[in-house]
């Protein structure tokens, strides 16, 4: 697996896409052979398929906030420790990102699912930061969910955090 493909998954612009949504309301997202709840005060900002992998963005609303969640899903069963080292690779390589400091990796639960997990923090100019990433396979799709937030923010995107890991299914 080339380390670029990777790369644009985690980090591509984010662009306007669909997620139908309805005031003050949580709405479903289904495609790509996942569905999760998009809650309401949150947007799926990008939902594209890549050929060899699709990237799902979701990304708390306002201006004053930081929450967003990157899917990564592939079609195919990749090794968790190895998503996870180039993840983690990519993310230390970006010169947005100041002083990244890598967790430990971790059996844990993403929803239903028994997941890699290894925490991160990082600064974005000088504000600290923190994330996530939770990889998996699952019914022969590999999925990794980046969850990431303002350090200051988590009180705010936690509830949203929730509700997505929850209800994600692989179908």
């Amino acid at each position: 697996m080339k380390k670029s493909t990777l790369l644009l998954a985690l980090f591509s612009v984010i662009l306007l896409s669909s997620c139908k949504k309805t005031a003050d309301a949580d709405t479903t997202f289904d495609q790509f052979g996942i569905s999760f709840t998009c809650p309401d005060g949150w947007t799926v900002t990008e939902a594209e398929d890549n050929d060899s992998y699709y990237n799902i963005y979701v990304e708390k609303d306002g201006s004053n906030s930081s929450g967003i969640v990157t899917i990564v899903l592939w079609n195919n069963e990749i090794e968790p420790t190895k998503v996870l080292e180039i993840m983690q690779e990519q993310l230390q390589g970006q010169k947005i990102f100041l002083n990244t400091k890598m967790g430990e990796s971790n059996n844990g639960k993403y929803g239903k699912y028994e997941d890699l997990t290894s925490n991160y923090k990082m600064n974005v100019q000088t504000l600290p930061h923190e994330g996530i990433f939770h990889i998996f396979v699952e019914n022969g799709k590999t999925v990794c969910i980046t969850e990431q937030y303002a350090t200051e923010d988590l009180k705010v995107s936690k509830p949203g955090f929730e509700k997505i890991k929850e209800s994600f299914t692989i179908k």
